[in-house]
């Protein structure tokens, strides 16, 4: 897909913008909705320099004025989502769209630019391959690196029908968690019974597993209830749990895989029990 940087009127910036909300993806979302729009018209309103996590955080995704993104990673997961939707946007449905949106890993102020065709090429940066280093913690070895592995989540709920958002939670959990430089990450999806797995510490200690990350899931008439851990595989002592009280609809899925994600990826990073028992 060929780009110019032909210079774009506010108008047909603003006629993409409002074709790409009407995506499936954006209407599932209101949080990337809120996201696209408050980059894209606040570069379009002349005030480039107030696109920052900060910003973001609390006008898009409902942050607090206290917000810090050094403790909170929810505007890089949903900066990431962003651009994983419009690389799979321009590069299907949106591919012969007069204006393509770009977002840059390093930044979140949007580039606009002129498409001239050419649907086969591919438009945007990989978002996969960065790593999180831990403040303050040299790198380890691969050999000295605490192996961290993700448990199947089990359905305690009476009917069972949460089966694709517990899978799809547990593999964003593993995409995320492996870009941290001081952790292995083990994804166990195949074993057979989620509860079992947990019970079987001194098999997964054989195996050099130092902790699990585990966790239960029950919901009742659309509100769940989700209870997450990391425990150690030695002693069974839960470092850190959290959990999750919401109402889950197949439109705001997404949005709390994300709210998860960034819980447990704060937690990895800069809870002090987990820093000194896995990385000192």
């Amino acid at each position: 897909m060929k780009r110019t940087a032909t210079p774009l009127s506010p108008y047909m910036i603003k006629q993409q913008l409002q074709k790409l909300l009407k995506q499936e993806e954006f209407k599932k979302s209101p949080v990337l909705t809120r996201f696209l729009e408050l980059v894209v018209l606040t570069k379009l309103a002349g005030r480039e320099h107030e696109i920052k996590g900060y910003t973001i955080a609390v006008k898009a995704l409902g942050r607090p004025a206290c917000f810090n993104s050094q403790l909170d990673a929810i505007v890089r997961i949903h900066a990431g989502r962003l651009r994983v939707v419009l690389d799979r946007y321009y590069n299907s449905t949106g591919k012969y769209d007069p204006v393509i949106f770009n977002i840059p890993k390093g930044t979140y102020v949007p580039q606009f630019q002129t498409n001239n065709g050419d649907p086969g090429h591919k438009v945007y940066l990989q978002t996969t391959g960065s790593t999180i280093q831990k403040p303050g913690l040299p790198e380890k070895k691969i050999s000295e690196k605490p192996v961290l592995a993700v448990l199947p989540f089990s359905d305690r709920s009476r009917v069972k029908s949460n089966d694709g958002f517990l899978s799809a939670l547990g593999a964003q959990l593993n995409t995320e968690l492996a870009r941290f430089d001081n952790l292995s990450i083990i994804y166990l999806k195949a074993a057979r019974k989620p509860d079992a797995a947990v019970n079987e510490m001194e098999h997964l200690k054989n195996k050099g597993v130092d902790c699990v990350l585990t966790g239960g899931f029950k919901s009742f008439n659309g509100a769940m209830s989700f209870n997450i851990q990391l425990k150690l595989v030695d002693t069974g002592t839960t470092l850190w749990s959290d959990s999750f009280h919401m109402q889950l609809t197949e439109d705001n899925a997404l949005d709390i895989r994300d709210e998860i994600t960034s819980q447990v990826e704060n937690a990895m990073a800069y809870d002090p029990t987990i820093v000194k028992r896995l990385y000192a």
